[in-house]
């Protein structure tokens, strides 16, 4: 019987190996924060890295959502290695942007991973109400008034700095900034 075991242990049987890719993906969620509008932007990286032997051909990224920006052109993940996508956001005004990346492989019509995207804009954002007013036309000697509403509807400190008024004739148009001149929050 151990002879047996010994024949046997010594047998010339090959195992093929099944050649394959294994996709991973890290992180799951790019979280930006908060990003003040008009001077902040960032960069922020995802590594796709092959788990398996065969080659990883991702044939193309698709991107869902506003402001973000991202190379979608497929690329090759060799076995055992890594290849890392840059995705940049720059915010435009007050905002809050969530998105996703799918990532399709090639021959797939469903993408096989995806990763989520979420950011804050943050910035004043000037609501004048109302935008315009027509004072008709007042009788002689008579004064009209009307109260314009400067409100920040936004996150960050909204500094007026000035403002102009565009009348047509004749120019009897004067301003009393009773309250909050300046700075609004």
């Amino acid at each position: 019987m151990l002879l047996f075991a010994l024949l046997w242990g010594c047998s010339d049987t090959i195992l093929n190996e099944v050649k394959k890719p294994s996709i991973i993906v890290a992180p799951e969620l790019l979280d930006f924060g908060h990003l003040l509008s008009g001077l902040e932007s960032d960069m922020m990286t995802i590594t796709i890295s092959n788990g398996g032997s065969a080659d990883l051909i991702v044939d193309r990224l698709e991107l869902e959502g506003t402001n973000y920006l991202v190379d979608t052109n497929g690329f090759v993940v060799p076995g055992g290695g890594w290849h890392q996508i840059e995705v940049g956001y720059s915010p435009e005004t007050f905002e809050h942007n969530e998105g996703y990346i799918d990532i399709y492989l090639e021959g797939d019509e469903d993408a096989t991973e995806s990763v989520w995207l979420n950011v804050n804009g943050d910035a004043p954002l000037i609501n004048v109400m109302p935008a315009d007013h027509d004072f008709g036309a007042p009788l002689l000697g008579c004064d009209v008034t009307k109260e314009i509403i400067i409100q920040n509807d936004g996150n960050v400190e909204l500094v007026v700095t000035d403002i102009d008024i565009m009348a047509s004739v004749p120019p009897d148009i004067t301003i009393d900034f009773s309250t909050a001149w300046g700075r609004i929050k």
